[in-house]
């Protein structure tokens, strides 16, 4: 700390607990007092852990490349993209400065909410591996019984955290990913506090609008809908059978359809879907499974909280919101304009790209590039028989040359027999088990 502070301890804190209060993989936070007697906690990174994680990177890296050679079936979770985001957002957690600009942004979108409680950084006291910020005088979210003796009313509280999740990813579309019991805390007056801002998710504008448009057609139980959306987001294959996608998906919104939202679950509900976008090869992008994961977490923390919690009922406003956010005359003006942007450049250059063209066709320079798509296993199956038929038939002539040389008479005999034939006749006979084994372990006769 002092390397990172350049001073001493005592120039910063009037006292500083060396005993730290939790401890983690990455770091550790310790309790302190600065100068002007504010309690902060101090949060230190654990020394060499850039090292570590790079070594730990470029192992999940040779595994998800192996894992996507030769398991086929895992391309649709897009494994390297995921762990090209996990490796992005561990990257990002240990330069503490990321954090602290995170819980900045996360108090600014939460300033005027008075029962979410973001804590202060200290600026002055933070670098890239020490960060020092506001110390929370709180219950974590678990210790139910402490929660109760400190009058702090769960059920509200489970209310309170799920509004402050929604927030954050259909309003901001900037949320923390890992919300559970241990990065929760809860302060008297029923007042939620996240802390760990590390690990955040974000959502781009037009993965926004791509939810928006999917969660529409989920609300208004539209598959056709949801297959439109998933084709836009080039999500599906082009040997997918979409009218088979439809009716799966038809049936998996109208097995819901007459049940009361009370008793949906999320966790299942995610299940079931993820079972049809395997089922489909569907490729899920990594930061919707981040989004996907902070909701069964949380789900997960409020049931704690209130068995009763309906996390479906209250989510719904916040969908509908996000839904027609895209409606809204700021967006429409900035669609229209961006439109027109984009008109005004084709106008202008379409000329100009016209003539280049019927210039290149005068000339008898225009060319057409082809690029072939699902032929690679064709080649290499053609490629695997010829080399079969070659095979095969250099088998058949040194059986046929095997068989003349038996009819000749040479010096050279084995049990009265020539012996260049027999050897011809066993070369031939080892060639022929090769082959057939060949073939047996390609599982192909």
């Amino acid at each position: 700390m002092e390397n990172e502070l350049k001073a001493l301890l005592e120039e910063h804190f009037s006292s500083f607990d060396t005993i730290p209060i939790a401890s983690a993989s990455l770091s550790q936070v310790h309790k302190a007092v600065t100068k002007d007697g504010k309690i902060v906690v101090v949060k230190v990174q654990r020394p060499g852990i850039k090292e570590i994680i790079d070594a730990d990177m470029d192992i999940l890296k040779d595994l998800t490349n192996l894992l996507e050679k030769y398991v086929p079936e895992s391309k649709q979770y897009d494994p390297g993209g995921i762990r090209k985001e996990l490796e992005k957002s561990i990257r990002r957690e240990i330069n503490f400065n990321n954090e602290a600009r995170n819980i900045e942004v996360f108090g600014e979108n939460f300033k005027e909410e008075k029962s979410v409680f973001v804590p202060k950084v200290f600026w002055e006291m933070t670098t890239s591996k020490v960060l020092t910020m506001e110390f929370i005088d709180g219950v974590k979210i678990s210790n139910l019984s402490e929660l109760e003796k400190r009058g702090i009313d769960k059920k509200l509280l489970a209310r309170i955290g799920g509004e402050m999740v929604f927030k954050q990813i259909f309003e901001y579309g900037f949320f923390h990913a890992d919300p559970h019991p241990g990065n929760l805390f809860a302060l008297e007056g029923n007042i939620i506090a996240p802390v760990d801002f590390g690990m955040m998710g974000r959502l781009s504008e037009t993965t926004m609008n791509e939810l928006a448009d999917l969660l529409i057609s989920v609300v208004t139980w539209h598959p056709g809908g949801i297959v439109k959306v998933y084709e836009d987001m080039e999500v599906v294959g082009e040997e997918v059978n979409l009218r088979a996608l439809e009716a799966d998906l038809a049936d998996f919104l109208y097995k819901y359809h007459k049940i009361p939202i009370s008793r949906l679950d999320m966790k299942t509900l995610m299940n079931e879907a993820f079972e049809i976008i395997r089922r489909y090869d569907i490729q899920i992008q990594a930061e919707l499974m981040l989004f996907s994961k902070a909701l069964v977490t949380y789900e997960e923390v409020a049931k704690m909280l209130d068995p009763e919690y309906d996390l479906v009922t209250q989510m719904i406003p916040y969908v509908k919101k996000l839904a027609y956010r895209k409606f809204k005359p700021k967006a429409l003006l900035r669609d229209l304009f961006t439109a027109s942007v984009d008109l005004r450049d084709l106008l202008v250059t379409f000329p100009f790209e016209l003539k280049r063209i019927i210039q290149k066709l005068g000339r008898g320079r225009l060319s057409f590039t082809f690029q072939h798509k699902g032929l690679d296993k064709l080649i290499l199956e053609l490629d695997r028989s010829s080399n079969r038929i070659s095979f095969s038939l250099v088998i058949a002539a040194i059986i046929v040359g095997s068989s003349l040389i038996m009819r000749l008479e040479t010096k050279y005999t084995l049990f009265g027999y020539p012996l260049f034939g027999i050897l011809g006749y066993i070369f031939a006979g080892v060639l022929g088990v090769w082959l057939v084994i060949a073939i047996l372990r390609s599982g192909k006769l």
